[in-house]
């Protein structure tokens, strides 16, 4: 799997639940001119779902993932009043946070799908419906609307006379662009609207009328792109181009795109897209213009059919490192994988909410990795790096001393930040110990979990003393006791 990828991928299923996938892979012959596999053949890897439980009665079919937060629809029904109402869930996928969005509808409106922008603005499409009491007649039309990150409305466009004029019959899927500029699918058209919400035209994909709009998705880059089918005679199949708003069409389409119905596009790591159809999910590099088959649902014993969204977040490291935790699994992190562990440890098991490194979080409460402190005073970074090959000292009974067999070592090192010994009583109270040192004492280079069979965390990089006929002991000792684990239990 790319590197990128290594990071989670969350599924938004329809339910009360989230899933996340807390290992990738494949089989040993995947790819092409592979050898035939058996029916029975055991994928090399095993995909194991993590269920989230959402409260509230919830319209999960416009889930979004964006990052670290799922956004989800929340709606309400008044027995007495006879009176339905609508409001929009954040829930933290990190820490299980879960707040109510501050947006006030006008009255009787119904929120019927969503978009978040990239500065957190909220853009809806609303629901209104009516019945003359004279005439019994029944009337519904729609509006969009954006509110900014505090939840004021921006601005609320009736869509009703636009509906009648450009003979809409329903709109599709929504999404917005680097610019807060809004495309809506509608059958073969997309329907554009400019940053201040006023009518734009219509975007025609492919070749138009042989052509139908599937979905449209924000890129990494804040382009939109859109996957749609594209017909011709008696073959056919799905393709992706990019919307030129300004020209109203899509240009020329990208080469070997996923074939299957893309329930969906969703931006994942570098320049590109995560596509599913149902049966498995796939990575397209818009760079490369390659396909690359992720992985099958029923790997993961989930029916795809009823996956709605997925996605990647930002700190999928942290997701594995607590699986790898919680669940007695062998885990070994170099490095920033070290650093994150010690992160996971502090904000699941020692209580240190929102525990970060101030390499990413400066403003954290609890700066558990923190900027080496001969380093603070320097502003330029080049060649300010603890570089090359340091000494370390092994704790007595620790499994870093019986992998090495000795109590001294030396490892090659290539980092600013380190463990913050001001915190670690703290994480040492709850289980986790520092079983290496540098010889001063100073410096925290290997930590290890007391209640684990095989959690080894170290600063510097084995992986540079490491060699096909000689394997540094960190790698034969963790390989060894991953032989011993099977996800399938």
């Amino acid at each position: 799997m790319k590197k990128g990828m290594r990071r989670f991928l969350t599924a938004l299923l329809a339910g009360a639940m989230t899933l996340s996938l807390v290992a990738c892979g494949g089989t040993a012959a995947d790819g092409d001119g592979a050898e035939q596999q058996s029916e029975s053949r055991t994928p090399e890897w095993v995909y194991v779902p993590e269920y989230k439980e959402l409260t509230g009665n919830g319209d999960y079919w416009s889930m979004k993932q964006i990052g670290d937060y799922l956004y989800y629809q929340s709606n309400t029904w008044d027995e007495e009043t006879g009176e339905s109402g609508s409001s929009l869930k954040k829930y933290s996928l990190l820490d299980g946070r879960e707040e109510t969005l501050p947006l006030t509808l006008d009255d009787g409106g119904s929120l019927n799908s969503f978009e978040i922008g990239e500065d957190g603005s909220v853009y809806a499409m609303i629901d209104f419906w009516s019945n003359d009491e004279v005439t019994g007649d029944y009337k519904s039309w729609q509006a969009l609307a954006k509110f900014d990150a505090e939840g004021n409305e921006v601005y609320n466009v009736d869509l009703a006379e636009l509906q009648e004029k450009e003979g809409i019959d329903w709109f599709g899927s929504m999404t917005v662009d680097g610019q807060g500029r809004v495309y809506i699918t509608c059958d073969t058209k997309i329907v554009l609207f400019d940053e201040a919400g006023n009518y734009s035209g219509l975007a025609s994909v492919g070749n138009d009328m042989n052509s139908w709009v599937n979905s449209v998705g924000r890129g990494a880059d804040g382009k939109v792109y859109a996957c749609y089918y594209a017909s011709n005679g008696n073959s056919g199949g799905y393709q992706l181009s990019e919307i030129d708003f300004d020209k109203k069409s899509t240009g020329s389409s990208y080469s070997n795109f996923p074939s299957g119905n893309g329930n969906g596009l969703v931006s994942g790591d570098d320049n590109s897209f995560l596509v599913q159809d149902g049966t498995s999910v796939y990575r397209y590099d818009m760079t490369a213009q390659t396909s690359e088959k992720l992985f099958d649902w029923l790997d993961s014993d989930i029916n795809g059919q009823y996956v709605n969204n997925i996605g990647v977040t930002s700190e999928g490291k942290i997701l594995a490192i607590q699986y790898a935790r919680v669940n007695q699994i062998p885990f070994l992190g170099i490095c920033l994988g070290m650093q994150m562990a010690v992160v996971e440890f502090a904000r699941h098991a020692a209580g240190m909410e929102r525990a970060h490194s101030t390499e990413f979080a400066p403003d954290t409460p609890f700066p558990v990795i923190d900027i080496m402190e001969e380093q603070k005073a320097i502003t330029s970074k080049g060649g300010t790096m603890r570089l090359g090959k340091y000494p370390c000292r092994l704790a007595d009974g620790s499994l870093a001393r019986s992998l090495y067999g000795t109590e001294e070592i030396e490892e090659r090192h290539r980092h600013r930040f380190e463990m913050n010994s001001a915190l670690r009583p703290q994480l040492e109270e709850k289980g986790m110990t520092v079983t290496g040192l540098s010889p001063d004492g100073r410096l925290p280079e290997i930590v290890e979990i007391k209640e684990h069979p095989w959690f080894v965390g170290v600063q510097f990089h084995p992986e540079f003393r490491s060699r096909p006929n000689r394997p540094h002991p960190l790698f034969t000792g963790f390989i060894g006791a991953a032989k011993n684990i099977s996800l399938h239990e």
